[in-house]
């Protein structure tokens, strides 16, 4: 009820729940002790969360993975792994400047994904400290979902060979679809 709600609010009084764990698979690895093998799942953190038309959610986590949920059905619907540089990857260069990452974060930063949006059910943008922008769509058949990658934002990608890439702090899809970049070089982008 509305009036509930607004009473809530107005009193500081919320109800809060667990909607899901992007950390489903660590804890079956834990329950059968095989939390040391090499090639398990560590735990995980969710850095970034954006929504998209409900009750589906987009996360991005400490370790680059982007993850798309829905809220309704407390379950991961798919995921993408280790997309994004990490303090835990060895697979890409982190082209975060260290002043901004200073203004960002201060003295703690944690690593992982900079930002995500989400776009309707199935379409996500995700950016990392690699620079640039990943683009996903989770395709969903009966049962399945699959968190698919769909490429870079190619206007994101440097041109001359050793150049730092953009890296984006901010994004936002707009109802049409266009994604909004806010660039740590002063630009915001329209793609």
């Amino acid at each position: 009820d509305s009036r509930q709600l607004l009473k809530n609010w107005r009193n500081g009084h919320t109800k809060s729940y667990g909607a899901f764990t992007i950390n489903e698979q660590y804890l079956l690895n834990k329950e059968e002790n095989k939390e040391d093998d090499p090639d398990s799942i560590p735990f995980d953190w969710v850095r970034r969360v954006d929504i998209g038309q409900y009750p589906r959610v987009a996360c991005g986590s400490a370790h680059g993975s982007i993850f798309v949920a829905d809220t309704t059905s407390k379950q991961v619907m798919g995921a993408a792994r280790a997309v994004h540089y990490s303090e835990h990857s060895d697979e890409y260069t982190n082209a975060l400047d260290e002043q901004l990452r200073q203004y960002i974060y201060g003295e703690y930063d944690g690593g992982g994904v900079l930002d995500v949006a989400m776009f309707g059910k199935n379409i996500v943008a995700s950016a990392g400290r690699e620079g640039g922008v990943k683009l996903f769509k989770l395709l969903e058949d009966g049962n399945q979902a699959e968190l698919v990658p769909q490429g870079d934002v190619q206007a994101l990608i440097p041109l001359i060979i050793g150049a730092l890439p953009i890296v984006v702090t901010c994004m936002k899809f707009d109802s049409y679809g266009r994604l909004y970049l806010g660039c740590c070089d002063g630009f915001l982008r329209i793609v």
